[in-house]
């Protein structure tokens, strides 16, 4: 390999500097359904499931300064990592709603959702050994709703009030995590959002 403008002058690169091609492939597949049933004109269900399947490939080529030819002959081998994950989840809706009269609604509601995992991308030295930060696990949510939507005065005033929360596992932040350095990667917590 060897570095170099288009024009064939050399990149103006130092020791410390590399060039990375990095390609990343997603195939999704998913299938999803909901149904109503209405008991009554006043009581109503809904329930859905969904399928999701998300398989990965991750593929990077890293050259380092020293791995580049340069016009001075230095040499070196580079680096190819290659890594591949599948995640799939069933995840599912259900849902109650009760009119006690027309311009009234009260309802429930508890669903779940499903984010796939993925990779960081980069690398840590550690010793002289190059190792490929591990990939990151799906992030997964529950949500609850309760709420009530109403009308008033033939339609002229409209009251609705909903309280929701959403309690959420392996959370995807980007972030700066320090791993014998300054790296970019996705970071993980649990929590909860109200």
């Amino acid at each position: 390999f060897q570095a170099g403008t288009p024009s064939g002058a050399p990149f103006p690169l130092t020791r410390n500097d590399s060039i990375t091609p990095v390609r990343v492939r997603t195939r999704s597949l998913a299938g999803f359904g909901q149904a109503p049933y209405r008991f009554s004109d006043r009581f109503a269900v809904t329930a859905g499931l969904r399928y999701t399947e998300d398989k990965k490939r991750y593929s990077r080529q890293l050259l380092s300064a020293p791995n580049l030819t340069f016009a001075s002959g230095d040499t070196a081998p580079f680096t190819q990592q290659n890594q591949r994950a599948t995640f799939d989840k069933w995840t599912y809706k259900v849902g109650i709603e009760f009119k006690p009269r027309e311009d009234s609604l009260f309802y429930a509601q508890y669903s779940t959702g499903f984010t796939s995992g993925g990779f960081n991308g980069g690398t840590f030295v550690n010793a002289g050994v190059v190792t490929p930060l591990p990939p990151f696990e799906p992030q997964e949510i529950d949500s609850y709703e309760i709420g009530t939507k109403n009308r008033f005065a033939d339609g002229a005033v409209q009251i609705n009030a909903a309280l929701f929360g959403n309690d959420l596992a392996n959370l995807q932040v980007q972030s700066q995590v320090p791993v014998g350095g300054t790296v970019g990667a996705v970071e993980q917590l649990d929590g909860e959002l109200a």
